[in-house]
């Protein structure tokens, strides 16, 4: 889907999207939300707020490039909110935030489809901008990867017809 949002705009010398990313940060504390919001402005990101899964799901589109989202809100937690976004075959990446240390937690978060998982504590700032900042690269790569496939495989479907219209002659 063609998408005029300006984090959406391409170098003409590059196939990668370039400019602010979009973040969807989901958490039913406000004072979470407010410095998560705050510290992915001050780290260039374009951030978005919403105060439980219903809500994220509501204002969710194609313009997002990444979800940061608490694990237990009222409504729709963040594991419920994870399986919706992936059974509507959303790919984009999910990081979990949470309180809870337990690694089953983590695991099941994993396995749900989130791409990073980071606990609340007194490292939340460096781990959540490390954990958007692969989540998004690994997006990025994988999307690149895509992309020289689709070339590959169109390239090698025009080989073919080149040779099947030389051996015509």
């Amino acid at each position: 889907m063609n998408n005029p949002d300006s984090s959406k705009k391409s170098n003409p010398t590059s196939p990668l999207p370039t400019g602010k990313k979009k973040i969807l940060v989901v958490d039913d504390d406000a004072l979470v939300l407010s410095i998560l919001s705050s510290l992915l402005s001050e780290s260039h990101y374009d951030v978005e707020t919403a105060e439980n899964g219903k809500q994220a799901l509501a204002t969710l589109d194609d313009s997002f490039d990444l979800l940061l989202s608490d694990l237990e809100m009222p409504e729709m937690n963040g594991l419920e909110l994870l399986e919706s976004i992936r059974k509507s075959q959303n790919n984009i990446p999910v990081v979990i935030l949470t309180g809870n240390q337990e690694i089953s937690v983590a695991l099941n978060a994993l396995k749900l489809g989130a791409n990073d998982y980071v606990i609340k504590d007194e490292n939340i700032t460096e781990t959540v901008l490390t954990a958007v900042a692969n989540s998004l690269e690994r997006k990025m790569l994988l999307d690149q990867n895509s992309r020289l496939i689709e070339n590959l495989m169109k390239a090698k479907d025009d080989a073919e017809k080149a040779n099947k219209a030389k051996s015509d002659f």
